[in-house]
């Protein structure tokens, strides 16, 4: 099925000012306690045009950009099934973020090459919503698919089965960051559609949001986590869109949006 584009709706600043504020009065501080290093402040956020999505139509643009912009960030976008920029393009970029709706990806061997060579470089990347590369459009998933997609998560610190899918029906909700992923809305009440199992034994990853398959006794699995190259929250964990707002979509964060990309970001 195609997703529908994001409705647009009408900004609603009066919710930030008391986390603005905050994080005005934090980011003060770190400038006078921080040594004066340049910090590349460009975001690359990308989309599928095979989503109908556009630099002017997409859940980033809609829902992520005000928080980015107000970290002090600039957003560039492009479109993952068209151009995607070469290593002197991306010299200016600290990070990649992506919030994809559906798996299957023109070109995705391509755009898979490409992230694990940014990860390669260094870039941070944070994956909102479905990786959206598992598989070419219209085609089911290869073993070269699951390998690749396996890797990309390693490279952020965790291990994932992305040739397997829990329905929501067999997820048990463990544990949220209750700083992260409490803000608008309690993460612990949310119903997402499903998740890919993602597990960690690495230290230095912060799980945001843990679940469990129903009967099971393994790792936790992971509905969002922060790690040092990057951050990722799946879908229907992010935020909610309230009940009769589908004209004006009016949506609560279930993440804090400021504090989580301020850590995945660094």
């Amino acid at each position: 099925m195609t997703a529908k584009p994001p409705k647009r709706h009408a900004p609603v600043l009066d919710r930030w000012t008391a986390v603005l504020l905050t994080f005005a009065a934090l980011l003060a501080f770190a400038g006078q306690t921080r040594s004066a290093t340049p910090v590349k402040r460009d975001i690359l956020a990308l989309y599928k045009s095979s989503e109908h999505r556009s630099e002017e139509n997409c859940e980033i643009h809609e829902l992520l950009e005000l928080p980015l912009n107000f970290l002090g960030f600039r957003v560039t976008y492009a479109d993952a099934e068209s151009h995607l920029p070469g290593p002197r393009e991306m010299e200016r970029y600290r990070a990649i973020v992506t919030w994809f709706q559906a798996e299957g990806m023109r070109g995705a061997s391509r755009y898979r090459r490409w992230l694990l060579n940014q990860l390669d470089a260094g870039k941070r990347v944070i994956i909102l919503g479905n990786f959206g590369a598992s598989a070419e459009l219209g085609s089911e998933s290869t073993t070269q698919d699951v390998r690749d997609v396996k890797r990309v998560f390693a490279r952020l610190g965790v291990v994932c089965e992305p040739d397997r899918w829990i329905p929501k029906n067999n997820l048990r909700f463990l544990w949220r960051d209750p700083k992260l992923a409490a803000f608008e809305r309690d993460l612990a009440k949310a119903s997402p559609p499903g998740l890919m199992p993602v597990f960690t034994r690495n230290p230095r990853v912060k799980p945001v949001a843990t679940y469990r398959a129903v009967g099971s006794s393994g790792q936790p699995i992971l509905g969002a986590f922060i790690s040092p190259r990057g951050g990722y929250v799946a879908s229907g964990l992010a935020y909610v869109q309230l009940p009769g707002s589908e004209d004006d979509f009016k949506t609560q964060w279930y993440i804090d949006p400021v504090r989580f990309l301020s850590e995945a970001l660094d």
